[in-house]
Protein backbone atom coordinates (compact mmCIF):
# COMPACT_ATOMS: atom_id res chain seq x y z
CA UNK A 1 0.00 0.00 0.00
CA UNK A 2 2.71 2.52 0.97
CA UNK A 3 5.53 0.84 -0.90
CA UNK A 4 6.54 4.16 -2.47
CA UNK A 5 7.83 5.24 0.96
CA UNK A 6 10.28 2.37 1.29
CA UNK A 7 11.94 2.09 -2.12
CA UNK A 8 15.74 2.22 -1.83
CA UNK A 9 17.01 5.77 -2.03
CA UNK A 10 13.51 7.21 -1.98
CA UNK A 11 12.62 7.15 1.68
CA UNK A 12 12.83 10.24 3.89
CA UNK A 13 13.00 10.51 7.65
CA UNK A 14 11.61 12.98 10.13
CA UNK A 15 13.75 15.74 11.60
CA UNK A 16 15.27 15.02 14.99
CA UNK A 17 17.36 16.96 17.47
CA UNK A 18 20.46 15.37 15.97
CA UNK A 19 19.82 17.07 12.60
CA UNK A 20 19.71 20.44 14.36
CA UNK A 21 22.94 19.55 16.16
CA UNK A 22 24.69 18.56 12.90
CA UNK A 23 23.60 21.80 11.25
CA UNK A 24 24.69 23.84 14.27
CA UNK A 25 28.14 22.25 14.20
CA UNK A 26 28.57 23.77 10.75
CA UNK A 27 26.97 27.16 11.47
CA UNK A 28 28.03 27.62 15.15
CA UNK A 29 24.78 29.58 15.76
CA UNK A 30 21.60 30.59 13.99
CA UNK A 31 17.90 31.24 14.28
CA UNK A 32 15.70 28.17 14.78
CA UNK A 33 13.55 28.96 11.72
CA UNK A 34 16.59 29.43 9.46
CA UNK A 35 18.13 26.15 10.59
CA UNK A 36 14.78 24.40 10.13
CA UNK A 37 14.49 25.71 6.57
CA UNK A 38 18.08 24.67 5.81
CA UNK A 39 17.38 21.13 7.02
CA UNK A 40 14.12 20.91 5.05
CA UNK A 41 15.79 22.15 1.86
CA UNK A 42 18.11 19.12 1.86
CA UNK A 43 15.20 16.97 0.68
CA UNK A 44 16.27 14.07 2.93
CA UNK A 45 13.73 14.84 5.63
CA UNK A 46 9.97 15.08 5.84
CA UNK A 47 8.90 18.57 6.87
CA UNK A 48 5.49 20.12 7.51
CA UNK A 49 5.29 21.68 4.06
CA UNK A 50 5.82 18.23 2.41
CA UNK A 51 3.05 16.39 4.24
CA UNK A 52 0.25 16.74 1.69
CA UNK A 53 1.38 13.61 -0.18
CA UNK A 54 1.19 11.33 2.87
CA UNK A 55 -1.83 9.60 4.44
CA UNK A 56 -3.60 11.43 7.27
CA UNK A 57 -2.38 9.18 10.09
CA UNK A 58 1.25 9.70 9.03
CA UNK A 59 0.74 13.44 8.63
CA UNK A 60 -0.71 13.75 12.11
CA UNK A 61 2.13 11.87 13.80
CA UNK A 62 4.84 13.76 11.90
CA UNK A 63 3.27 17.14 12.64
CA UNK A 64 2.96 16.25 16.34
CA UNK A 65 6.63 15.23 16.47
CA UNK A 66 7.72 18.41 14.70
CA UNK A 67 5.74 20.67 17.06
CA UNK A 68 7.23 18.96 20.12
CA UNK A 69 10.75 19.24 18.72
CA UNK A 70 10.40 22.95 17.92
CA UNK A 71 8.84 23.59 21.33
CA UNK A 72 11.80 21.88 23.02
CA UNK A 73 14.27 23.90 20.95
CA UNK A 74 12.60 27.17 21.94
CA UNK A 75 12.41 26.37 25.66
CA UNK A 76 15.65 26.75 27.64
CA UNK A 77 14.52 24.54 30.53
CA UNK A 78 13.45 21.64 28.33
CA UNK A 79 16.54 21.82 26.13
CA UNK A 80 18.87 21.88 29.15
CA UNK A 81 17.31 18.61 30.35
CA UNK A 82 17.81 16.98 26.95
CA UNK A 83 21.32 18.12 26.01
CA UNK A 84 24.10 20.41 27.17
CA UNK A 85 25.54 20.77 23.66
CA UNK A 86 22.86 23.16 22.36
CA UNK A 87 22.00 26.50 23.94
CA UNK A 88 18.89 28.56 23.18
CA UNK A 89 17.48 31.95 24.02
CA UNK A 90 14.05 31.20 22.56
CA UNK A 91 14.69 32.14 18.95
CA UNK A 92 18.38 31.50 18.37
CA UNK A 93 20.42 28.34 18.88
CA UNK A 94 24.14 28.07 19.48
CA UNK A 95 26.56 25.26 20.04
CA UNK A 96 28.07 24.71 23.48
CA UNK A 97 31.55 23.19 23.37
CA UNK A 98 31.46 21.65 26.84
CA UNK A 99 33.47 18.47 27.26
CA UNK A 100 32.00 16.12 29.85
CA UNK A 101 34.51 13.97 31.73
CA UNK A 102 33.31 10.57 32.81
CA UNK A 103 35.26 9.11 35.69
Amino acid sequence: MWNYLFKPGRYRTRITLYEFYKELKLLRSGFIDEIYRAICSKNEYICYNDLEKYPRNIKKALRYHERKLLKALRNTEILRKITINILTNGKKLSINNVKVKVS
